[in-house]
């Protein structure tokens, strides 16, 4: 894999996501990036480094919440509560992208925080062994509200998502991240979020991340999740989270973000706009290069910073 530093920049395009994409992505969401044979995999082994979607959950201990009955899984499960785009930054030039317009980064953050703390998106980050960490798991949800004020969550897993399992480790010292810095903006740099032990952090792999009803699901390369947790034997929330990777210009134009004030919009003609690099030098241009199966592909680099929550799992 080779790419290119960001600051030397590429040229075009942008967009956000509200369909999932077509070709090898498993059904469902979040779906699963995967190619040739693989497309057919539907369970695996996480040690081998590389994202598995799992199409059940595994049979674990339970107990029943007090107020509800309802069988709450013992494993260590966290809500994402807020998400934020921090690089590349997001610009709309019109419906022709010859004027620039603005910068519409915090209009999407925005979005996508309300979408996570109104419950209208849920995703979770879950530990089946926290104490003995070597996995964790992205779970689409359906969530409702505590029963008493100051409780926690009840999210019962989406019956037609697969959840996508990432090898993880937990550390108690060192680097909490594998990020490269200068795939990004200098000036969006010291925003990204730099989770410190103790922590965990999955490896990098190709996997899909959900981003809220309105963006749905990126498909990423290379990318990572990590977090600072607040405590090593009972924590009660993910800090400093941050989701990295590579997306392809490919994959962005085949995603579109819609909202009142603008419409439907691209994800690409967000990302590249030529039209805004005069108005925004610092932040434009973000393009970048991939190798993929030998062959460099333009995209880009993303950083999205996150906190979650822990919640009750509640087992189907």
């Amino acid at each position: 894999m080779q790419t290119n530093d960001r600051r030397r920049g590429w040229g075009a395009g942008a967009a956000l996501a509200s369909a999932l994409l077509a070709g090898c992505y498993r059904g469902g969401t979040p779906p699963q990036l995967c190619e040739g044979d693989a497309c057919g995999l539907t369970t695996g082994d996480s040690s081998s480094g590389t994202a598995v979607p799992t199409t059940g959950e595994s049979a674990t201990a339970t107990t029943a919440e007090p107020t509800t009955g309802a069988p709450v899984d013992d494993s260590i499960t966290f809500r994402l509560d807020t998400m934020a785009f921090i690089d590349p930054h997001l610009f709309y030039s019109g419906p022709d992208q010859s004027i620039c317009i603005n910068d519409v980064t915090e209009f999407v953050n925005v979005a996508l925080t309300d979408d996570a703390m109104s419950g209208q998106f849920n995703l979770l980050v879950r530990f089946e062994d926290f104490q003995d960490v070597n996995e964790l798991r992205l779970v689409d949800a359906d969530c409702v509200d505590p029963v008493k004020p100051g409780g926690r969550r009840q999210c019962t897993p989406s019956p037609k998502t697969q959840a996508v399992l990432l090898t993880t480790m937990k550390l108690e010292v060192g680097a909490c991240s594998d990020i490269d810095v200068s795939h990004f903006q200098p000036i969006n740099a010291p925003n990204i979020h730099a989770p410190q032990p103790p922590c965990v952090r999955s490896n990098q792999v190709d996997f899909s991340l959900p981003v809220s009803d309105s963006v749905s699901a990126l498909n990423m390369r290379d990318a990572q999740v990590t977090a600072q947790v607040d405590d090593l034997v009972d924590p009660q929330r993910l800090e400093e989270g941050l989701v990295f990777g590579f997306l392809t210009k490919a994959v962005a134009e085949d995603l579109n973000f819609s909202a009142d004030m603008i419409g439907t919009v691209n994800l690409w003609s967000m990302i590249d706009s030529p039209a805004c690099v005069a108005t925004y030098p610092d932040y434009l241009p973000s393009i970048d290069e991939f190798e993929v199966n030998n062959m460099p592909v333009p995209g880009v680099w993303i950083a999205i910073n996150f906190t979650a929550e822990r919640v009750d799992y509640v087992v189907p």
